[in-house]
């Protein structure tokens, strides 16, 4: 907590939690949980923001729910390693969950947290992946409330058990098909960002373009841009969104579609 209160004191409008399982977090400490860490945050009291880095298909609990429903200093956003739609891949893979199962605690999130934007990792090209495997996961991931997609193509690291797998697919497969999932993303970012036109959402300002244009990030992962001559502001302050362009918002009325970075 210390570390929270040091950088809340130099203004610091945003905090990202961040760790190889932070869903994990409290297994050591008497059966604490994420939500509890959340909740401890909150009553600090800085007005700083908290952001969840990515939340492992394990730790969306009905308490991680009720804890980002709590109010607005935890960002309205997840971010979830899925790898795969194909509970055959996710078998091979070791992953401990179905898709199903998966796909149905998203639909519970989407439905209780209208503002929730939801992020995927996917894998493409795993060893043994079949075109059916892979439609699998296209129709699982287009039938989710997702707003954006990060996919990779596999790549075999040296050591584990997944380098020694066969029947890798040929490199121009496993592009073709993260091309598939990127065009899905790219929709879905458009779609989303053209959904926060005419509504308030709240900023943090990160940076200063050229021509006065200024970055911000909001709850939901959106990058909002405007024109301000005053530069970058601290803290924290509602924006309303006046247009958009491909993934990103624009606030205000000097806002031009053809200015967007």
């Amino acid at each position: 907590m210390s570390a929270v209160l040091a950088a809340a004191a130099t203004g610091c409008a945003e905090i990202v939690l961040a760790g190889v399982d932070l869903a994990a977090w409290g297994r050591d400490r008497d059966g604490a949980a994420l939500p509890d860490l959340l909740a401890r945050l909150r009553s600090l009291g800085t007005g700083t923001r908290f952001r969840l880095s990515s939340v492992e298909p394990h730790g969306l609990t009905d308490g991680l729910l009720d804890a980002l429903a709590a109010g607005p200093d935890v960002a309205p956003h997840l971010h979830v390693p899925l790898q795969s739609g194909s509970d055959r891949v996710l078998r091979a893979m070791g992953r401990p969950y179905a898709a199903r199962d998966l796909g149905e605690r998203l639909q519970a999130f989407a439905r209780d947290l209208p503002d929730l934007a939801v992020g995927l990792d996917v894998i493409v090209g795993f060893p043994g992946e079949t075109d059916a495997d892979f439609d699998d996961t296209r129709a699982f991931v287009a039938s989710l409330p997702v707003a954006y997609l990060h996919v990779f193509p596999f790549s075999p690291r040296p050591g584990t058990a997944a380098a020694d797998l066969p029947d890798a697919p040929a490199h121009e497969v496993t592009a073709a098909r993260a091309r598939v999932l990127r065009d899905l993303s790219d929709a879905r970012r458009a779609d989303h960002a053209m959904a926060l036109v005419g509504r308030t959402v709240e900023v943090v300002d990160i940076g200063a373009r050229p021509g006065a244009v200024v970055e911000s990030l909001a709850g939901d992962y959106t990058r909002v841009f405007r024109h301000d001559p005053a530069g970058p502001r601290a803290g924290r302050f509602p924006l309303c969104i006046a247009l958009a362009q491909d993934a990103h918002a624009w606030s205000g009325p000097s806002s031009q579609p053809s200015e967007s970075p």
